[in-house]
């Protein structure tokens, strides 16, 4: 594939999702990963995220909550009919990235649920669209925009509950 390309690297090493015999080259081709599968619910995260979305799938289970997680580690393109099909059966799926929930990965796949006449609940998780006037750590930052692991759980937990 010819053109430009753009990679993203963080500076402060990200946790270890991956070994060399769980990604295939299919993967690579569709664009991303099924990390954990499930039937009801669907996290699909890029980046930083997917660790935030392992470790609120493992924290849900223990509320009952069954939880997949996704990594779409190629936004474009991506293999939207492969996505689709999964995204076929659960009945909710949920965003979830480092970025702002406008034009970002949750803008993308509800596009593309709502095109295609595809009909789970969605939710998108990620920093509003505001401009941030605080610094400090990531941690401290994930906190106060709610994409921390703990607020993640809270809110998927939440939204469930309020859409059975």
């Amino acid at each position: 594939d010819k053109g430009p390309k753009y990679i993203r690297l963080d500076r402060t090493g990200e946790p270890l999702v991956y070994n060399k015999k769980q990604l295939s080259k299919q993967d690579i081709k569709n664009g991303f990963s099924i990390l954990k599968k499930d039937r009801e619910l669907y996290i699909i995260a890029t980046g930083r995220m997917v660790w935030t979305g392992l470790e609120a799938a493992s924290k849900l289970k223990r509320k009952k909550i069954n939880v997949g997680v996704i990594d779409l580690f190629k936004i474009k393109p991506f293999n939207s009919r492969r996505l689709l099909k999964i995204l076929d059966g659960p009945k909710f799926v949920v965003s979830l990235e480092e970025h702002f929930v406008n034009c970002g990965i949750g803008s993308i796949l509800a596009q593309l649920l709502a095109l295609q006449g595809k009909s789970p609940a969605f939710k998108c998780i990620g920093i509003p669209n505001r401009f941030c006037r605080r610094y400090g750590s990531r941690e401290y930052l994930y906190k106060f925009n709610k994409i921390d692991t703990e607020s993640v759980v809270k809110q998927i937990k939440q939204w469930v509950k309020d859409k059975k």
